[in-house]
C-alpha cells in the first residue's frame, strides 16, 4: 500500500510513527518494530496466509498508538517513577 503520488508506503509511514510511540512510552527505540517482527514470525509459524499476516503486521504496529497520550497526567498523579511518591526515582521527600 502506498499513498498515491507520494512514493511513501503505508508500512514505512507506520514504522516511522512507531519510533515516536517508543519515545512516548519510554520503550527502547525500535521496540514496536521488534514486536511486529516477532508477531510476523509467529503468524508464519501458525500458517497464516498473506492477507492474515498483513493484518498482524499493521495491528502490531498500531497496537500502542495513543497509549502515551496521558503520560503527562500520569506523571503528575503517580510521579515520574510511577510508584506514587511523586518524586523522581521513587525517593520519598526528607
Amino acid at each position: 500500500m502506498s499513498t498515491p503520488g507520494s512514493g511513501v508506503r503505508l508500512s514505512e509511514l507506520l514504522a516511522a510513527l512507531s519510533l515516536g510511540i517508543d519515545l512516548g512510552m519510554g520503550h527502547p527505540m525500535e521496540h514496536v518494530l521488534r514486536q511486529s517482527f516477532i508477531a510476523l514470525r509467529l503468524a508464519g509459524k501458525l500458517g497464516f496466509d498473506a492477507p492474515q499476516r498483513q493484518v498482524v503486521y499493521y495491528s502490531s504496529l498500531l497496537a500502542w498508538v495513543g497509549c502515551h497520550v496521558d503520560a503527562y497526567e500520569q506523571a503528575r498523579w503517580f510521579g515520574p517513577s510511577g510508584d506514587g511518591t511523586g518524586t523522581p526515582g521513587g525517593r520519598l521527600p526528607d
